[in-house]
């Protein structure tokens, strides 16, 4: 091996402690994409997180952009096609209008036969022959309800800012059809099919985002918007290996630690510059030119391109090429300066980071190892906070979301990463109840495809058994017993060795902290199901349960063998149901006797074994089970005390 490949896999190394390995990006990535997928629960706003944060290179400073995507109105390409997606699908829709606009830009137009309502006329403003929606008022009024929050607000570009610049949220429009403007980037010859026909196509099936500013100087700036290729962007970044990923970085530390720091150039350039050149460049180059043993040379070439699109002031949209960020963008001296910068940089190549400080020391002043562990810790406490009562109360909570975090920093088990997936599509599925109003069979049956797609994830072989029961539950609700029991079987042969004395949780903190953290994280994602209220997915036999705001938790082996009993119950097989009916009596009081299950826990279960006796005609057992919930006084949320009056 060459001196000049030892030493570029030295700092290929030395870039991976400080930016992350692929793995640490990948899970970065995974943790905030999953965080949107959760968030994601409003109808009228869809989520979409973007910055490099999201990207993977989460350094101090990183950006972190929170775009909602307003569902309820949709752009389209022409009056005909706007006619169409508003009777289909009962929405609001704009026209997209280009014809004088500079490129990157478009005028959101009102359809001639479209009747707005009164609330969104005071967004809409006349000019010459059409009806246009307003960027600048759009804003205002975004800004006027987030003022209402307490909060001190400001107009930063297209977006609605804290005054101390701490958070950026984003509104804006989608369009899902492709703008002809960047037609030609869809066909245009690669070196290297770079990027793929594949992601070219989810790409240009996603369509584009449109952003409330408008170009400055524009005789309609105020109602002009911009297109945003965001989520694009995103997904390109995401297909570089990692060496691209690192040059990427090191880009961003040039802006950062040496062009900023030069006062005559700070803020001339952005990071958005730089991410456009790297995809110019990927596009245009050899496949096997990024190897961990040439980033020397990957980095040399960024800097050399740089310096090429400074001198010659160009630098164009990746997607639109018309658009060239560079034209006007220099005053001659700085232009000057600029390439004098360059010149160095390109020639003391990473040295240019030692003198600046950035590769010295512990680091400090790039990465944050804690911030990560800060999106882990949120996302960790929402779950324990849901499940407190099975933990008894908060201070174990707490000790719990410390140690998992302490054991895991980035380095998180892949089994909390799918918990979180299944979970946020979980969520959807119990909260989306629009089955119950149709009654089109052809409809019902799309419904159910759609929901099934989202809980098949629980199939996957890392997902805890609460996915599995979850999946089984759907299938019961939708009268498909033998597949519920199939589900059903998988799960109780995985919970075959497990020991109840082994789940005691009703102890003091002391106990939490002797377990290993794999050990709590197993206790949190594992054990307890939770049915929202007026939850999809809940037996009929527990409708009642989740009604008026209330939420149901059941120990997932409760839940099992209780929905075994259900479907041999409804199939007439009387033999299997009794004999599941004795697995549901001897786990409940398995889990009580050995203190298995908090308070909450424990009334369902026997909530659950009361009803199946009842089902059967035991009523002198449903009497005890319905007493032994009611016996628990206000920690029994149940409707026990209603069906023993009913006995």
């Amino acid at each position: 091996m060459s001196s000049r490949n030892s030493e570029s896999l030295k700092s290929y190394d030395y870039a991976c402690q400080k930016f992350g390995t692929f793995e640490t990006v990948r899970l970065r990535r995974n943790l905030y994409n999953l965080y949107d997928m959760i968030c994601n629960d409003d109808p009228l706003l869809c989520h979409i997180s973007s910055g490099s944060a999201v990207e993977g290179l989460d350094m101090i400073g990183s950006d972190l952009d929170l775009m909602a995507v307003i569902n309820g109105t949709i752009v389209c390409l022409n009056e005909r096609e706007a006619e169409n997606v508003a009777e289909e699908n009962n929405i609001r829709t704009l026209i997209l209008d280009i014809d004088n606009t500079n490129p990157c830009y478009a005028l959101l137009r009102v359809p001639k036969n479209i009747t707005f309502p009164e609330n969104i006329h005071c967004f809409l403003e006349h000019r010459g022959q059409g009806i246009f929606y307003s960027s600048q008022l759009f804003k205002l009024s975004q800004l006027n309800f987030m003022s209402l929050l307490g909060d001190r607000y400001k107009i930063h570009g297209p977006c609605v800012t804290t005054e101390d610049d701490a958070i950026d949220q984003l509104y804006c429009f989608r369009c899902k059809s492709w703008p002809s403007q960047a037609r030609p980037w869809i066909s245009r010859s690669r070196m290297n099919h770079w990027p793929s026909p594949q992601l070219i196509t989810t790409i240009v099936n996603y369509g584009v985002l449109f952003a409330p500013v408008g170009c400055k100087g524009s005789i309609n700036e105020d109602i002009e918007w911009r297109m945003s290729f965001s989520v694009a962007e995103k997904l390109l970044v995401y297909s570089f290996n990692h060496t691209q990923l690192l040059c990427y970085g090191l880009m961003k530390l040039v802006l950062k630690d040496v062009i900023d720091k030069s006062e005559p150039l700070n803020c001339i350039l952005c990071s958005y510059f730089l991410k456009t050149l790297l995809f110019w460049l990927c596009e245009e180059s050899e496949k096997d030119t990024w190897k961990p043993e040439d980033i020397l040379s990957c980095f040399r070439a960024c800097i050399c391109r740089l310096l090429y699109c400074v001198q010659y002031s160009t630098l164009v949209h990746y997607f639109i090429p018309q658009n060239n960020f560079f034209e006007c963008r220099f005053k001659k001296e700085q232009q000057i300066q600029m390439i004098g910068l360059l010149k160095e940089v390109r020639d003391d190549g990473w040295q240019c980071f030692i003198v600046s400080g950035t590769f010295s020391g512990d680091f400090h002043t790039l990465y944050n190892p804690n911030y990560d562990s800060n999106v882990i810790h949120q996302m960790i406490w929402c779950m324990v906070e849901r499940m407190a009562d099975y933990f008894e109360n908060d201070k174990n909570s707490l000790v719990i979301v410390k140690k998992i975090i302490q054991f895991s920093r980035i380095k998180l088990a892949l089994k909390l990463i799918i918990f979180l997936l299944e979970k946020s599509n979980n969520l959807k599925v119990q909260r989306d109840t629009i089955i119950k109003y149709h009654i089109n069979n052809k409809l019902q049956l799309t419904h159910f495809k759609q929901q099934l797609r989202l809980l098949i994830i629980s199939k996957h072989r890392q997902c805890p058994d609460t996915g599995w029961m979850f999946l089984a539950s759907f299938y019961y609700r939708h009268k498909r017993y033998h597949i519920a029991l199939e589900i059903i079987s998988i799960v109780l042969s995985r919970s075959l060795k497990v020991d109840p004395s082994t789940l005691a949780t009703t102890v003091n903190i002391v106990h939490f902290e002797k377990m290993t953290a794999m050990h709590l994280l197993h206790l949190l994602v594992s054990n307890i199901m939770v049915f929202e209220n007026d939850s999809a997915l809940i037996p009929d036999e527990l409708e009642i349960e989740v009604t008026n705001n209330s939420s149901l938790y059941l120990a997932v082996i409760i839940f099992t063998h209780f929905l075994k009993f259900l479907s041999y119950y409804h199939l007439g097989d009387f033999t299997s149901s009794m004999e599941s009916l004795r697995g549901l009596e001897k786990c409940t009081y398995n889990q009580y006797r050995y203190k298995a299950l908090g308070k909450t826990q424990i009334i369902s279960s026997f909530l659950c074994l009361g009803i199946a006796h009842e089902m059967i005609g035991h009523v002198s057992k449903a009497h005890e089970c319905f007493s032994t919930c009611v016996s628990y006084g206000e920690y029994n949320t149940t409707t026990a005390a209603l069906r023993l009056s009913k006995l």
